[in-house]
């Protein structure tokens, strides 16, 4: 057993779901977000990012003040360019025996978090490109317990489904493209696009608002219950990366086909042209013909369950 300090994102149930398998797997956890993700928290760092800065510091060091009470074998980090220089450096000298991991899901083009390597003993990324630029380890995302329990709807509600937040203009795009590019072909799809009250001002300004655009969080069973009705989702990354999405390992896991933007999937050992169709740019010309061709095979993907993530994660 190990005692775990998990400092990471606040990122709907994941963190959560880390923590669980921590605790089944034997460990002690100590956990906290490294940011707070809510509205009030969202529009400070907008409006006043200098002051958010400065909460958020002082946020950082009650948290490091307060870990000297523990002798933690392990700290642990998802993601870490939120934190300063002067708190990290304080938390390696408050547990100097402790091992220190970074995970990182988001790709060095969206945070630069090399100059954070020289203070951890283990550093892994989801984007396999940036992990050959910095030396350090590639792992893939996971996917929740849920998916892999989804079972299929037949005759199926959907021929595809999107479920994401709205990330970037290119995103929202691409999902209105392949909304027209569904209705022009008699395609039945069920799109869910969460954003925030700012995020939806943007979309009206930019004449891209669209249905299925919803402010609310869109809960992990009501996303599996469109992976049960679907023959496939459509995964289109709202940052630049070569890390392959949440969502694709998710529906691997639920046993739903894939159309993709990242073309870097070809060369994974669970591509398979019947499971995976890639597209270019907005070329959504052979989703028909896809959706068509039933799957070869079943198979379970369990190498992407949460608990063999951590134990990766926590190896030495």
């Amino acid at each position: 057993m190990a005692r775990i300090l998990l400092i990471s994102i606040d990122y709907y149930a994941y963190p959560d779901e880390i923590v669980k398998a921590l605790g089944q797997m034997g460990h002690e956890v100590t956990h906290h977000p490294i940011e707070k993700r809510t509205f009030g928290a969202k529009t400070l760092k907008r409006l006043t990012p200098a002051y958010y800065r400065k909460r958020l510091d002082e946020y950082h060091a009650q948290i490091v003040e307060a870990s000297a009470d523990t002798a933690f074998d392990i700290v642990l980090f998802i993601q870490v360019h939120h934190v300063s220089m002067a708190n990290i450096m304080r938390l390696k000298a408050l547990h100097p025996a402790a091992r220190f991991v970074l995970y990182n899901w988001d790709s060095l083009a969206v945070h630069d978090y090399s100059r954070y390597l020289a203070f951890f003993d283990r550093v892994f990324t989801f984007d396999e490109n940036d992990a050959a630029r910095l030396g350090v380890s590639y792992l893939p995302l996971f996917a929740l317990p849920e998916y892999f329990n989804v079972t299929s709807e037949r005759p199926p509600r959907f021929d595809v489904y999107f479920v994401g937040s709205m990330g970037t203009i290119a995103r929202v795009e691409a999902l209105k493209k392949f909304d027209a590019f569904c209705g022009q072909n008699g395609l039945r799809f069920s799109k869910r696009l969460h954003c925030s009250p700012y995020a939806l001002f943007l979309l009206v300004k930019h004449g891209l608002f669209m249905d299925g655009v919803t402010t609310r969080s869109i809960p992990t069973a009501q996303i599996a219950a469109l992976a049960a009705q679907s023959t496939a989702v459509f995964d289109y990354a709202n940052h630049p990366q070569s890390g392959f999405t949440m969502r694709l390992i998710e529906n691997l896991a639920a046993g739903r086909k894939i159309i993709t933007s990242n073309h870097l999937v070809r060369e994974q050992p669970f591509y398979s042209p019947d499971r995976i169709l890639i597209f270019a740019g907005t070329d959504f010309s052979a989703v028909p013909d896809f959706l068509a061709t039933p799957l070869a095979a079943q198979r379970s993907f369990d190498e992407f369950t949460v608990r063999n993530w951590a134990t990766q994660v926590l190896a030495p």
